[in-house]
């Protein structure tokens, strides 16, 4: 900066300096309560706070001005309020907008205080003056950026190693306090999205800006990722957010304390390719094949007369008739699912008798609906 910009202030002594400083930052305050900042800081910034920073800053403006320069080693204060304000969770363009106040009432300041003889000398250094003040609304950027970026990392790195402990043998034991550390009523209602590979790329795309804030938390197990928030009816449900992503997500699972044995199932589908085709998969499209897994557990091939039956019938066949039978079982409707199906409702008739010849069982009969699940469940790969 050219030096004669700051020949005014050459003449100033320690107490003029200091009386400059205090009416400036008196000013800043003044017109910052009339601006509406006020409301915007208001139970993340105390007033005394403001206060404090205020006559800081100005104090750190007007001396790069007698100074004629600004190195970054010059500032530790505008690093200083950039970490703090990050850490307060001020939002950037907030501060950035207290700071292009404090660069109007600086420049009023000092054309009060040059003589009537400098002002228009001091007008014609205008530019190099706002160099200045944008080389210190810049430290403040960058240093506020840095300290959000380390608390961001912090923040997801607790988040993970407490639900790290969620997934031990023992982590439903600890439950309660998993959440409480989490910030998180233990008994919340949860969403649950479940995804991996691109999908999963794109769903943590998605969710970065809720994950460092607090407000959804996630981790991966078994190479897939998972993420939670406690349902709120006023955000967007993340049935519509991940509608395009090849995932799973859950709408109410009751509390935090049954996610561990949530995931794992899921998890394992994946693991098995067990999961149905589609985007978005929901409770009501994922449950047969669950009920499948479990009841294979217990009577394992049950159905394995009306499977070997499905299985006998050939491609393309065979898939059409699953397919039918699958839209049938979801909306219970002849003509919705010749609609689907581009087809007339007789053939969708003459395809629901077949498989009630093939495997024994009447979809119209709802205990026969119910074991037609499973039986699908089983036919996928």
């Amino acid at each position: 900066m050219n030096s004669d910009t700051g020949r005014f202030a050459d003449r100033l002594d320690h107490a003029q300096f200091e009386a400059v400083v205090d009416v400036a930052a008196a000013e800043f305050r003044r017109r910052f309560r009339e601006s509406g900042l006020t409301t915007r800081y208001r139970e993340l910034v105390s007033a005394e706070e403001i206060m404090d920073t205020s006559h800081d800053t100005m104090h750190d403006l007007i001396g790069l001005i007698v100074r004629g320069s600004a190195e970054s080693g010059d500032l530790p204060a505008a690093r200083e309020l950039g970490r703090r304000r990050a850490r307060q969770g001020v939002p950037l363009e907030v501060l950035l907008e207290a700071i292009r106040l404090n660069s109007r009432v600086l420049w009023g300041r000092l054309i009060a205080l040059a003589a009537q003889e400098q002002a228009a000398e001091l007008v014609s250094y205008v530019e190099d003056v706002l160099v200045l003040v944008e080389r210190y609304a810049l430290e403040v950027q960058h240093s506020y950026l840095r300290e959000e970026a380390r608390l961001r990392k912090d923040f997801r790195l607790v988040s993970e190693r407490q639900l790290s402990r969620l997934f031990t043998g023992d982590g439903e034991l600890h439950s309660d306090e998993i959440a409480a550390r989490l910030g998180v009523d233990p008994a919340a209602r949860l969403e649950v999205v479940i995804a991996r590979g691109t999908a999963a790329a794109a769903m943590l795309t998605r969710l970065d800006a809720s994950l460092s804030s607090g407000a959804a938390f996630g981790s991966e197990i078994g190479g897939t990722n998972y993420a939670f928030r406690p349902h709120s009816p006023s955000e967007d449900p993340w049935t519509r957010n991940f509608a395009d992503l090849e995932c799973v997500v859950l709408d109410d699972l009751p509390g935090l304390k049954h996610l561990p044995s949530t995931i794992t199932r899921i998890v394992d589908l994946f693991d098995r390719g067990s999961l149905p085709e589609g985007r978005c998969l929901r409770f009501q499209d994922i449950w047969p094949t669950i009920a499948a897994h479990a009841l294979h557990g217990i009577m394992p091939g049950a159905h394995r007369r009306a499977l070997a039956a499905i299985l006998r019938i050939p491609e393309p066949q065979r898939s059409v008739l699953l397919s039918t039978v699958r839209l049938y079982l979801r909306s219970g409707s002849i003509r919705d699912t010749a609609s689907a199906m581009f087809c007339h409702r007789n053939t969708v008739v003459n395809r629901l008798g077949s498989f009630k010849k093939t495997t024994g069982l009447d979809l119209g009969i709802p205990a026969d609906a119910a074991l037609a699940h499973f039986v699908l469940a089983e036919s996928r790969p």
